[in-house]
């Protein structure tokens, strides 16, 4: 389906009747006859989906204060046509309320397939927030509602408005896809003709999407007796096609088809010199008695700069609970240290104001900044506020080397950091209000590398015994740290066994040492004995498979049927198994044996080695990497053949047969 403009133009809303009347009630009828439909769509005509939203609208007025801070209203009204549980999800409306902000004029209803109408209310919304998160959070608050036994062929609607406190910076997105098809959407904005006059303005950035050049039309309001000129936009698609979901798909950022608002900016300096005036005040001077007494406790007998560093995370790590809390683009503020230290909870906000304070009063160079992870897609390089949703610490060594602290990474060292913020470019604050873009470098394959190695012993009865130890470094590391620092002591076990292939029978892991799992480390080693039974194909013929290990399951999925998307892991990633098997020469020989392959692409590769040793041992290894984040549509077939050679690799046998 094609997305089409009405008239093929911006056209004027009537905004001032728009926000100042109460909202008229659609019927079916009417919302089909905006969108250019006569009946109801069926199931039949979107097999695919498990619902069609019928309309969907979005209007925001902005007003300013003396200091440029933007306020307003925004109003929402959206009606979905559910077909079955595909469409489950939105079920469940959510939304978020900031600072001073609160929710008015709300209504909801499920018209039934039989015309009968179930009304909800403001009694129907519920707090989604976690009641062990602090009592104020900078005011953010959830909230949600349910629409309960619902049958298909039932339209949910609902509509809401949204008084918004003045903040310095504001920014709106048309999420014009989403996962489910829709018949008609459209998004106005309006604001004082004044704002663009002062040489401000906006930014309207259609992703994905050609909307046409921007006509700017102004109409006059009155308000209190006052009168002033405000300019207003509206946009109007229809027949927009639902944004398939695939495995390992890039984020919503670079695949959906949408409008971002933000401020126009002419620098970085621009947006930092304005967030900076709001950061001063939480950053108080290196100098201060009792600051300096507390950071002086948490780095403890700490040396070098590295020491330090590692102690006074180590320090917050263990006294705070991070909650991963998106700051939603208009870069609210933190809190301050004396607020904090009475608090067990923290954003990235404000776990940067802790580190950097805290560093600082040893004397340290530690600068806050500003990034926008990679999961939610590509910073573009227009100057907008909107792409930073974390906070995260720059600082340095005795050598003056660059080292970022991630506060929601709990198990990365220093200068280490989560997928997420690799080859991202933070803007860093440097003093008076200037920053800097710098650029966090991405890992290499080799980097996050799993070392899986099986030493086995195999007798005449066809039973197996020895040791395995696997070595996680890099992303590999901190991911395997969070599965088993979550799982437990009681679960470990279970975890680790989950990395062995399925088809070892009778297998026994013992004498399991998995370290700290919950510290922070550059690598995670395991050991344990390992015992199983060689399977038997005939008598005489014991068979070991190749490879002990599990390949890493996604891989299968990413490149399974046809895709629209490129493929997109989290980072790079290198493994090498090694299978050394030992055996007596007077009661074996080898039989089948696993054959060396190799496969290069741009984007990996993928090779094994069969070795004999003098003394009755064969070893057998497979190493392959994704050296590519990114693989496009254009490589998928070569993909599929690198996981081909792959496969069949690791599903090669080896026949240890009786003389």
């Amino acid at each position: 389906m094609s997305l089409t403009l009405l008239k093929n133009s911006m056209a004027v809303l009537l905004l001032g009747l728009l926000f100042s009347c109460a909202q008229q009630t659609l019927s079916t009828s009417e919302m089909l006859k905006i969108a250019g439909r006569e009946k109801l769509p069926t199931q039949k005509d979107y097999p695919q989906a498990g619902g069609v939203f019928l309309y969907q609208k979005m209007d925001t007025r902005l007003v300013f204060d003396k200091q440029w801070r933007a306020g307003g209203e925004e109003r929402y009204h959206q009606a979905l046509l559910y077909f079955d549980d595909r469409a489950d999800a939105f079920l469940n409306p959510t939304f978020t309320l900031g600072f001073k902000e609160r929710l008015v004029d709300f209504s909801a209803r499920i018209i039934k397939p039989n015309g009968e109408t179930v009304a909800l209310t403001e009694k129907n919304i519920r707090s989604l927030d976690d009641p062990e998160r602090p009592e104020t959070y900078n005011g953010t608050r959830r909230y949600g509602f349910t629409f309960a036994d619902v049958t298909p062929g039932s339209i949910l609607e609902y509509r809401y408005k949204i008084k918004r406190f003045r903040r310095p910076f504001f920014n709106q997105v048309w999420r014009i896809q989403e996962t489910l098809p829709k018949l008609y959407s459209s998004y106005s904005i309006e604001f004082p003709a004044k704002f663009i006059s002062k040489k401000r303005g906006w930014t309207f950035t259609p992703v994905n999407i050609r909307l046409g050049d921007a006509v700017i039309k102004r109409h006059t309001r009155k308000n209190d007796r006052m009168e002033f000129k405000t300019l207003s936009y509206n946009w109007e698609l229809r027949d927009i096609p639902a944004l398939r979901l695939e495995p390992a798909m890039p984020p919503y950022d670079e695949a959906a088809q949408y409008l971002r608002i933000d401020y126009k900016l002419s620098d970085w300096n621009k947006l930092s010199g304005r967030y900076w005036e709001m950061l001063k005040p939480f950053f108080p001077p290196a100098g201060n008695a009792s600051l300096k007494k507390l950071a002086m406790e948490a780095a403890g007998d700490a040396e070098t700069s590295l020491q330090k560093i590692e102690n006074i995370l180590s320090f917050l790590r263990n006294r705070y609970r991070y909650i991963g809390e998106e700051m939603d683009g208009y870069l609210l503020p933190p809190r301050d240290v004396a607020e904090l230290l009475k608090q067990s909870s923290v954003n990235s906000r404000d776990m940067t104001v802790l580190t950097v304070n805290l560093l600082r009063a040893l004397g340290l160079e530690a600068r806050p900044a500003l990034v926008k992870t990679a999961d939610r897609g590509r910073r573009t390089e227009t100057v907008q506020a909107f792409d930073f949703n974390r906070m995260i610490t720059l600082t340095r060594d005795d050598k003056g080397r660059a080292i970022w602290l991630d506060p929601a990474c709990a198990v990365c060292p220093p200068g280490e950091v989560s997928p997420a913020l690799e080859g991202t470019r933070p803007l860093v604050f440097l003093d008076n209000g200037k920053s800097s873009l710098e650029k966090i470098p991405p890992s290499r394959a080799r980097q996050n590398r799993i070392t899986r190695e099986a030493s086995l012993n195999a007798d005449g009865d066809g039973n197996v015994a020895g040791t395995v130890t696997l070595l996680f470094r890099g992303n590999c590391n901190l991911r395997l740290r969070n599965i088993l620092a979550e799982a437990g002591a009681g679960e470990r076990e279970k975890v680790i066994r989950g990395l062995l292939r399925d088809d070892l029978p009778g297998a026994r892991l013992e004498e399991i040492n998995s370290g700290e799992p919950h510290r922070a480390a550059d690598s995670l080693r395991i050991s344990f004995k390992l015992t199983f039974k060689a399977n038997t194909e005939s008598d005489g013929q014991f068979i070991l498979p190749a490879s002990l290990f599990k390949n890493r399951p996604q891989l299968k999925t990413f490149a399974a049927g046809d895709r629209r998307h490129p493929l997109f892991f989290p980072s790079p990633f290198s493994v090498k198994d090694i299978l050394k098997v030992g055996y007596d020469r007077r009661q074996f020989e080898i039989g089948d044996r696993p054959r060396g392959l190799s496969g290069r692409q741009p984007f990996g590769r993928v090779r094994s080695r069969l070795d004999f040793g003098d003394e009755g041992a064969v070893s057998y290894s497979i190493d392959y990497d994704i050296s590519k984040r990114r693989i496009d549509a254009s490589d998928y077939e070569d993909f599929r053949g690198l996981l081909k050679n792959l496969d069949s690799i690791q599903n090669m046998r080896l026949v240890l047969k009786k003389k």
